[in-house]
């Protein structure tokens, strides 16, 4: 049984990811601290390292659970053997535009260029 997230836990990580996505803007990961991500953030150190490992493990767990809703919301709506339709593609756009900002940093110049592989991966399925 998969255990229930707290609710302060829910929060921290969104203020880490909202951080992650302000700095992203900006620079590339790896001229990211994990001062500054905590700085902007307004948590502790010792709260993002009961989270994450570094900057990279953050950006990685963010790039993971956009693909992981990607790919959820494929196999939710599209069957193997039927192309997509318009309905479902309007609900990848919308989902897309509901992150403008994080996919605007995941696929943008300071970008991880394994991210987009994914992405390219996961385009691939849809039939």
């Amino acid at each position: 049984m998969k255990e229930k997230t707290d609710r302060r836990v829910k929060y921290t990580k969104a203020l880490l990811k909202d951080a992650l996505v302000e700095l992203l803007k900006e620079r590339h990961i790896s001229k990211i601290s994990v001062t500054a991500l905590c700085e902007v953030a307004d948590v502790n150190r010792s709260t993002f390292y009961a989270h994450y490992t570094d900057q990279f493990d953050l950006l990685r767990q963010v790039e993971g659970e956009v693909i992981t809703n990607l790919k959820s919301f494929l196999d939710q709506y599209v069957d193997d053997r039927m192309p997509i339709t318009e309905q479902n593609l309007k609900g990848i756009l919308e989902y897309a535009k509901n992150n403008a900002d994080l996919f605007t940093v995941l696929l943008g110049e300071h970008s991880d260029h394994a991210f987009h592989n994914d992405l390219m991966e996961l385009v691939k399925l849809i039939p």
